[in-house]
């Protein structure tokens, strides 16, 4: 589940291109994010199951602080930092996340550093470098330096706020809800309604383009991640969603004829080098403090 929802936030930039040839960028596409991902979720649940929508009030502070924090400010500091220095130095600072991660499970969940799991963070971080070409770049101004570690923090958090609300009982479509509507309610003063629904009016395929983004790339995405975090540690997952600047490469070869070199392949290899030792060391990785997630037999 945890690598679905890596492939499919991989393909994120493909829908990005299209909604970008319309006039719509960063600040634009992440409002239509949350705000057509909210709505789905909303729709489902209040067709589905309400009783998703419960919560304790003394939790609704974790809630807002994975919607505010794990998703609205990490598209703020990442789309920040592509604005300065482009894609390939903001996916690779993204994705200091897997070390950042490691060290909060340490504090929080009591995970051990074996030597599967800091291998695996850095074949991850190094090959997620090669394929974004950041060894191509040089001179990263502090300011954009700062900005895309801080989405690195803060995309880990939603990993960590997650598997804390998850260990209270709760199920993982409620944290994405209460996470999307708080994430969407974040984002509303930054979001330009007179430009969207100009471009929209002008060019109706845009609304396509834009639930496309949203629901499946977006929401189903962390709706699997979320429900990944049950079972697995967040060293873990936050390593396994590193498949997604691979799958991002992949596409952009495929579909844009984006050139791949030889540095480019060997960072693909690296990031599924880094799945594999984090398998190899399973044992380890499922048996964290605090936590119900003993591997299931026969997976």
């Amino acid at each position: 589940m945890v690598m679905a929802a890596g492939i499919l936030w991989g393909c994120m930039g493909l829908f990005v291109r299209l909604l970008n040839g319309y006039g719509l960028y960063s600040i634009q596409l992440s409002s239509i994010r949350f705000i057509f991902g909210t709505t789905a979720l909303c729709l489902f649940a209040l067709i589905y199951d309400r009783s998703l929508f419960r919560i304790k009030l003394k939790d609704l502070w974790l809630f807002i602080l994975a919607g505010v924090l794990g998703i609205t400010c990490t598209s703020i500091f990442y789309f920040t930092t592509i604005s300065g220095e482009g894609m390939g130095v903001a996916a690779v600072l993204m994705y200091l996340a897997p070390a950042i991660v490691t060290v909060l499970s340490r504090i929080f969940f009591g995970e051990r550093f074996t030597t599967a799991r800091v291998t695996a963070c850095v074949l991850a971080v190094v090959g997620c470098a090669l394929v974004s070409g950041v060894f191509s770049i040089s001179g990263i101004s502090l300011k954009y330096l700062f900005t895309g570690i801080m989405s690195a923090v803060c995309y880990g958090s939603y990993s960590i706020i997650s598997k804390l609300i998850l260990q209270r009982g709760y199920r993982p479509f409620t944290v994405t809800i209460w996470a999307f509507i708080a994430s969407t309610a974040a984002s509303l003063p930054f979001t330009d309604f007179p430009q969207i629904l100009s471009v929209m009016s002008a060019h109706p395929v845009t609304i396509l383009y834009g639930a496309a983004l949203a629901v499946p790339i977006c929401t189903a995405a962390y709706v699997l991640f979320t429900c990944g975090l049950k079972f697995i540690a967040p060293g873990k997952a936050s390593v396994l969603a590193s498949v997604e600047p691979v799958t991002a490469a992949v596409i952009g070869a495929a579909v844009f004829r984006e050139h791949m070199d030889a540095m480019n392949i060997l960072g693909v290899a690296l990031v599924i080098s880094s799945i594999a030792v984090m398998e190899a060391g399973r044992g380890s990785i499922f048996r964290h403090r605090g936590t119900n997630s003993a591997p299931v037999r026969g997976r």
